[in-house]
């Protein structure tokens, strides 16, 4: 298990990152309070988060509430609510409120601390204005428009030809402000129409007093000043004056802009804070103003984040507005390591990654080709504007792209007012340009190009490639085969993927002919599409499917052997496992007592193999690919070649965790209650292998862990030394700890970690408070409070 530990926030003009708090799923009834979640710095004194179960009246709650002293400051749209309680009982009242069945799940208002990330160095170079080709469109007359290289990389003068952007089009930064006097956002920043500055009176009836620019969550007033620096930036991406010989160029010339702000001098907020802006935005949809799109340059991981912001954010996504997030800036793929709000579950959502001059990957972006939807310009982007009056030019990270798309989003409302979110999204990734280098980063490669987004006649084709076996009606999905529009050689617009698919992006109206090519020889027979014209009509997507059978000459066959392994033991062969070809719905073949299985009459193509139990369903963890050559007159294939043979794991096959039994603690002690011994019961089918026991504690002012071998509490700067157990492997082993002294004043966990024979993992946490007060509190058996039973949760 981990340690108790406090990692910040981190900023800055390569990106904001939030990190380290500890997810609590709404479907667990309680939070687990005992444990401060990482990347806090501590809690604000005197408030809660809570959320009651959706059947308790109004009535109910004031008196839950006032058990312990609590009052209800403010109900989000989410249902969660915000609840002031006396400081010095923040603890008390946060466990009372643990422990009623009446609460969803309650946790502190978090304190998050920023600070600056290391800057990154360039990728690559972009050359002089000189030496590169311009796209033909108006040229403004700002200084340093010369070096915003990337509005040339997106085609924006080309989109300049159809609109500059118009004042009706409103967008968010939720950031740190924004300075509003600046010579060169001024007149882009959005005003209130419906409020009267400074007369104290929410005139709008929109819950929000004197939100004349905005609102500022952390202070919970209308103060949208920027003192870091950082939202400035994104919003003179989104909408720095155009033309008007100062500084920059934003993608907007006109265009306004509401600062929402979440922290006051770059470097604290508070969970609260978010939620009070999230809610804002809520508001501002529900009082009919337009607000189309929220730049969110800052991020988290998923699994770190607290539930009321997750639901927050998508509660935004509900009222309307799309959430344009950084994909983040760790080099990481947010497939398989979340990341906060970028990888959120909500339709509005738009995930946005870094590329360079050369259309690569910024090295720091991160990627997911199912997370990240979009690419846009980074390094040296623009030349961001850095104080009321000044600009600096090394603006840079998925902070500096996000704004690139809000930009875009904003263009496209100026030229097309009636589009709802999702025709938005649509029309956004349907234009962009689909780039090779790209096509392992993001969902088909793909990067913004504002002149095809203007241009409204723009559509999609997707299809699908498959063959068809000799002697046999099952068809196999191909990957690799190349698709090409109007053409027949070249660089082809697209490849199909593993299970056959493929999709061009970018179409314009009109008859065109799409070919499938397999090496080369045509791969089924060519297709004619026609689309609209009409610059008006709605994004279309033509479907053209290609399918060909081939001739029995140029087959080949697949062998390979299903292995179980073991930790500790060795391999054993697996039978009946059903292997799959390209995702394809049915198996092509079963392994026998042995392992083995073959599959043969298979065209040349690439192919990616998946094994699966036929009697539990359950899926081997690794995915082979195999490439079998363009030869012609061969009748096998050689399974022992390094691509023609295929081992396929099975590393378990028990699928229950050890599971804790006869376990008597309570939740809250005094030091006389306090227990003496820890014991229980690690109950497993197959014989558990292992067992390590940790030991915490944590109070306001400090984190320790316990030295079984020294006896003594340490500071808790590392992983806790473990009191190690062998399990022997049998099915039941009992524990009988003896608990150090207990002290009053402190939250404790006792984590117990224990394996299987076949490496399933048991994380399983002990929480409980020994307080000053005499009284004890009821007893919550803590099987009622397991933790994910998933290795390395």
């Amino acid at each position: 298990m981990k340690p108790f530990s406090s990692p910040v926030w981190r900023w800055s003009l390569s990106g904001l990152a939030l990190l380290g708090t500890v997810a609590v799923p709404l479907s667990q009834v309680h939070a687990d309070p005992t444990r401060a979640p990482r990347g806090t710095t501590g809690q604000v004194a005197g408030k809660l988060i809570l959320r009651f179960d959706d059947s308790v009246s109004a009535q109910e709650k004031r008196r839950i509430l006032a058990q312990v002293g609590g009052v209800v400051k403010h109900t989000y749209s989410t249902g969660w609510v915000s609840v002031q309680v006396p400081q010095t009982k923040t603890t008390s009242a946060l466990k009372a409120l643990e422990t009623n069945a009446k609460v969803m799940s309650v946790e502190p208002n978090y304190r998050w601390k920023l600070a600056p990330d290391p800057r990154t160095s360039s990728d690559s170079t972009a050359p002089t204005r000189q030496s590169r080709a311009l796209v033909s469109g108006p040229v403004p007359n700002d200084p340093y428009y010369p070096k915003q290289w990337a509005l040339q990389k997106i085609s924006a003068p080309q989109a300049w030809k159809t609109t500059t952007g118009s004042n009706d089009v409103i967008v968010a930064v939720l950031d740190t402000g924004v300075f509003i006097d600046h010579q060169d956002l001024k007149n882009n920043i959005w005003t209130n129409p419906n409020e009267i500055p400074g007369n104290g009176i929410d005139d709008d009836k929109n819950g929000f007093v004197d939100d004349v620019h905005g609102w500022n969550g952390l202070e919970s007033n209308g103060n949208v000043s920027d003192q870091a620096g950082h939202g400035t930036a994104c919003a003179s991406v989104i909408g720095a004056s155009g033309n008007n010989g100062k500084l920059m160029t934003g993608i907007n010339w006109r265009i306004k802009i509401i600062p929402i702000r979440f922290t006051s001098d770059g470097v604290a907020t508070t969970t609260e804070a978010f939620l009070e802006d999230l809610d804002y935005i809520v508001a501002l949809r529900k009082k009919g103003v337009k607000l189309r799109a929220v730049n969110c340059s800052f991020g988290a991981p998923l699994s770190d984040l607290t539930r009321p912001l997750i639901d927050s954010f998508k509660a935004v996504s509900r009222a309307g507005a799309l959430m344009v997030c950084a994909a983040g800036n760790a080099n990481t793929n947010i497939d398989e390591s979340a990341f906060f709000p970028a990888t959120v579950d909500a339709p509005n959502i738009i995930s946005v990654g870094a590329s360079d001059y050369s259309d690569n990957k910024r090295s720091y972006s991160n990627y997911g080709v199912k997370s990240v939807d979009i690419f846009a310009p980074a390094n040296l982007t623009f030349a961001g504007i850095s104080s009321d009056t000044s600009i600096h030019d090394n603006g840079d990270g998925t902070s500096i792209a996000t704004p690139v798309i809000v930009g875009a989003i904003g263009l496209l409302c100026a030229r097309t007012p009636s589009l709802t979110a999702p025709q938005i999204k649509q029309r956004l990734l349907a234009s962009a340009t689909r780039v090779e280098q790209l096509r392992p980063y993001a969902k088909d490669g793909l990067r913004v190009n504002l002149g095809t987004l203007l241009d409204n006649a723009v559509h999609k084709i997707s299809g699908v490639a498959t063959t068809t076996q000799a002697n046999s009606s099952r068809p196999i999905a191909v990957a690799g085969i190349s698709i090409y529009l109007d053409k027949t050689s070249g660089t082809p617009d697209a490849v199909t993927d593993s299970r056959g698919r493929y999709t061009i992006y970018g179409v314009k109206g009109g008859t065109h002919t799409v070919r499938a090519i397999s090496g080369i020889s045509a791969f089924g027979t060519s297709i004619k599409i026609t689309l609209p014209t009409d610059k008006n009509a709605e994004p279309v997507t033509a479907t053209a499917n290609f399918a060909t059978q081939t001739p029995s000459s140029s087959l080949y066959f697949i062998a390979g052997r299903v292995l179980q392994t073991l930790p500790r033991y060795q391999s054993q062969p697996r039978a009946n496992i059903d292997i799959y070809l390209n995702d394809s719905p049915v198996p092509f073949a079963r392994s026998n007592e042995q392992g083995w299985w073959k599959i043969s009459n298979l065209p040349p193509g690439a192919y990616s193999v998946r094994a699966v139990d036929s009697q539990t369903g359950e899926v081997a963890p690794q995915q082979d690919d195999v490439v079998l050559p363009l030869l012609a007159h061969k009748s096998s294939y050689d399974p022992y070649s390094p691509n023609g043979y295929v081992v396929t794991t099975f590393p378990l096959t028990d699928h229950a965790a050890p599971s804790v039994q006869n376990v008597n603690i309570q939740l809250i002690y005094t030091p006389d209650t306090a227990p003496k011994k820890f014991t229980g019961t690690l109950v497993d089918n197959t014989g558990v292998d292992v067992a390590d026991f940790q030991f915490y504690r944590s109070n306001d002012d400090t984190s320790e862990y316990y030295d079984w071998n020294s006896g003594k509490w340490l500071l808790a700067l590392g992983t806790a030394p473990s009191l190690h157990v062998e399990g022997n492997r049998d099915p039941s082993v009992n524990f009988d700890i003896d608990l150090p002294q207990l002290d009053s004043g402190y939250s404790y966990e006792l984590d117990i970690t224990a394996a299987d024979v076949f490496g399933n993992v048991l994380n399983y946490g002990v929480p409980f408070s020994v307080l000053d007060s005499s009284a004890s509190a009821k007893s919550a058996p803590p099987s009622a409070r397991p933790k994910s039973s998933a290795p390395g949760s």
